[in-house]
């Protein structure tokens, strides 16, 4: 299940969630995260060899070190940064793409090979970052979403999250084949279990 301990101010409004891990301050505002770990279908899915596709269609309004996607699988981890401005990956990575992510919502894919240990990184379809080596891993097994390391601060909205431990798929997959997903359907409350009806909800 997803844990929102420390989770940013979140809510949903006109089918999208709309995040903000910045301080009444305008600051980081420690480490305000929401994330999958420890008996989470995250955990039970995805190791160091399993090939996986996680998907998100996300605007980021503003960021002080990004919009943070932290994917670790026990193995190694990605640590991937999403800002006004550009994307990059933490560790061999560096800056894949200095594209505009205010004005509209991208669609962020992230595909791992589980075979090769790299991973491929597509921003609206397009491939910006091939073969990308992983970051060590620090033995955790979780999904991190819009923070991860205290120094970072992120406000934007995110319309879907997705993933599949079926395989590291390219856009051109149909929807279909991601087995989990995150849609907000419902604007108002936002749920502290995964499941529950009014739209932070895995189908």
């Amino acid at each position: 299940s997803w844990n929102f301990g420390g989770a940013p101010s979140l809510g949903v409004s006109g089918g999208a969630l709309q995040f903000n891990s910045f301080n009444a301050a305008g600051s980081p505002a420690g480490t305000p995260w929401v994330h999958m770990d420890g008996g989470s279908a995250w955990e039970a899915e995805v190791s160091g060899t399993t090939s996986y596709t996680l998907e998100m269609e996300v605007r980021v309004d503003e960021a002080v070190g990004g919009m943070i996607i932290w994917a670790g699988n026990g193995a190694n981890r990605l640590i991937l940064r999403v800002g006004t401005g550009n994307i990059s990956a933490d560790g061999p990575g560096g800056e894949l793409d200095t594209s505009d992510n205010s004005a509209a919502a991208i669609a962020l894919r992230i595909a791992y090979d589980g075979g090769a240990s790299t991973y491929d990184i597509y921003r609206n379809g397009t491939l910006v970052g091939d073969g990308i080596a992983p970051s060590a891993g620090d033995g955790n097994n979780r999904l991190i979403l819009f923070d991860c390391c205290g120094s970072t601060g992120a406000r934007g909205e995110m319309e879907y999250l997705r993933w599949t431990a079926t395989g590291a798929h390219d856009p051109g997959t149909a929807s279909s084949t991601f087995d989990h997903a995150l849609e907000f359907e419902t604007d108002g409350e936002i749920p502290s279990v995964e499941g529950a009806a009014d739209g932070w909800a895995e189908v």
